[in-house]
């Protein structure tokens, strides 16, 4: 049985599907964590700090650009599992998440190769043109805060294109087309409801930043000499976080996309609504 995504929603009718789907799918939800924190966990908790392993910059980039490359399967899986459950369609299992996150990881990977390339050009030109000016202003020997407001202009380009880009994986996985560039399909889904977007991005953003940092001094108030303590607080928080952020943003795609489309609002009922029931508590 097919359902139309909800339009209407504010902030907190789409926090109230997020933990709805969060707990239907509490089990399989909590793997696709486990398996996106551990692999980065054990790297800095096992090798890094407890041996002393120094690691130049480099080398430790080159893991965090595995773990992101490697993170892209559960949070495929997550966003799957999304869809399928406001759609009324089959739970997914654990192990069907990680097929799909395989299966679709590919295309991910290119489209992301393609935008971080695009992102490389956009920046050696922006960084050309922003050593030109200041070059001519510095010529003119002004006190104008040129390099602030250049950071400034840098910062909302950034922003700007992050909203814009925001729902290219959930294009590639959810609505495949090879004929329009998935870069391309999420510039056009944002372009006249970009504040809509990024003011939902706050409404999940915020609270989870307010959350981290009253928790990270509550700790370190406590055990201020604790190794790692900010890195082990850090991964433990992203458990029950990753797939919340996830369910979240796709919502929002879903939602955006359907409001796009004008489909009327629709609440989700059926196995969401039955497996909650039967949840205990």
């Amino acid at each position: 049985m097919h359902i139309q995504p909800p339009v209407n929603l504010r902030s907190f009718g789409i926090y109230d599907f997020t933990l709805k789907i969060y707990r239907a799918n509490f089990k399989t939800l909590f793997q696709l964590s486990l398996l996106y924190v551990l692999p980065r966990f054990l790297y800095k908790m096992v090798l890094i700090l407890p041996l002393r392993i120094i690691v130049t910059k480099q080398t430790d980039t080159l893991f965090n650009l595995i773990f992101i490359i490697w993170g892209l399967i559960p949070i495929i899986g997550i966003i799957l599992i999304t869809e399928n459950t406001i759609r009324n369609q089959e739970f997914i299992t654990f192990k069907k998440a990680i097929q799909q996150g395989f299966s679709h990881w590919g295309s991910a990977l290119g489209i992301y190769i393609i935008l971080i390339l695009n992102i490389l050009v956009i920046t050696i030109i922006a960084g050309i043109v922003g050593s030109l000016i200041v070059m001519i202003f510095s010529s003119l020997e002004t006190s104008f805060p040129i390099d602030g407001i250049l950071s400034l202009i840098s910062l909302l380009l950034i922003i700007g294109l992050m909203g814009y880009w925001q729902f290219i994986l959930k294009i590639i996985i959810l609505r495949p087309d090879k004929k329009t560039s998935p870069i391309k399909r999420s510039r056009n889904l944002v372009k006249d409801q970009w504040w809509q977007g990024f003011g939902y991005n706050l409404a999940i953003i915020l609270p989870i930043g307010l959350l981290y940092y009253v928790i990270f001094f509550v700790v370190r108030f406590i055990v201020p000499d604790m190794i790692g303590m900010q890195f082990i607080l850090t991964s433990i928080i992203s458990l029950p976080i990753t797939p919340v952020s996830t369910i979240y943003t796709t919502l929002l795609f879903i939602m955006l996309e359907a409001r796009k489309a004008k489909y009327a609002p629709v609440e989700p009922s059926g196995p969401i609504e039955s497996e909650i029931e039967q949840l205990p508590g």
